[in-house]
């Protein structure tokens, strides 16, 4: 498929944004409005809010980018100006997730605030909003999955362009003497997006029960890892490693399995006795 673009009118000029731009300022929106309205009910003023809002952004975009520059190493140490690029590229969104997590934490603290009950409140969201967000890669022909002979297979134009089209354009005449033959590829993009649905609905049934606090969030994150690892073994990643995979898969994914399942573990420990 190809890249869906969507156009907007600045100052009578016309400009493209890519699905997965457009996409990911929608899901960010989402997540706002919603924990905007919690904090709210907790008595935050909206400048409160902003400023929250503002160091939780920053912190997540640090974070992803660090995390990119260890699973890429290598590359950051031939071209270090990739780590400080200033790009919706280059990110890995686990080390945002910290990043933000560590923030929102810090800030909770300050506020006096419930970071369990408040952040049980917002993971449901959190879920739909990395929906929106991975709905964005597949429309942007990004975060494809490896070759597949399944039905549901996708052809991503940006995953296998024939590099003498590259150069000589793509006509007729290169078609005819270039053409190669189409490859289906695992919607990867597609499966994250169900396990992110999955994870905020098994979340938001968890908060209807009344559980402990800090159980739907770590019930979120557990589901979700896991899903992220499915998918993690039909994504294509041209420029890993066998050491950034390791670390991407099996360290971070199951590293944060581990943690949310000791925490329901103590929770429910404790609450029993």
């Amino acid at each position: 498929m190809k890249p869906i673009l969507t156009y907007v009118y600045l100052f009578n000029h016309k400009f493209a944004i890519s699905a997965y731009v457009s996409f990911g300022c929608l899901a960010a929106l989402y997540l706002y409005i919603f924990a905007y309205r919690h904090l709210k009910r907790e008595g935050v003023s909206t400048g409160k809010i902003l400023i929250t809002s503002f160091w939780v952004i920053i912190s997540f975009f640090v974070g992803a980018r660090l995390l990119y520059g260890i699973l890429y190493i290598g590359k950051i140490i031939e071209t270090p100006s990739r780590l400080f690029q200033i790009k919706l590229v280059g990110f890995a969104l686990y080390g945002g997730l910290g990043g933000a997590v560590s923030t929102w934490y810090y800030i909770c603290t300050r506020y006096k605030l419930d970071f369990f009950r408040i952040t049980d409140a917002i993971v449901p969201h959190l879920g739909v909003s990395a929906a929106i967000a991975k709905l964005g890669c597949f429309f942007n022909g990004c975060c494809y999955g490896v070759a597949t002979t399944m039905p549901w297979g996708v052809a991503f134009e940006n995953a296998d362009k024939n590099p003498f089209k590259n150069v000589f354009g793509n006509n007729p005449f290169t078609n005819i003497l270039f053409n190669s033959p189409t490859i289906l590829r695992h919607p990867a993009q597609l499966y994250e997006v169900f396990f992110a649905l999955l994870s905020a609905v098994i979340a938001a049934l968890l908060l209807r029960k009344k559980v402990k606090r800090g159980i739907a969030s770590a019930v979120f994150l557990i589901i979700y890892s896991i899903g992220r690892f499915i998918s993690f073994l039909f994504r294509d990643f041209p420029e890993a490693t066998f050491v950034s995979n390791i670390i991407r898969g099996p360290v971070v994914y199951g590293g944060v399995v581990i943690l949310c399942s000791l925490y329901i573990r103590r929770v429910t420990v404790t609450w029993k006795k």
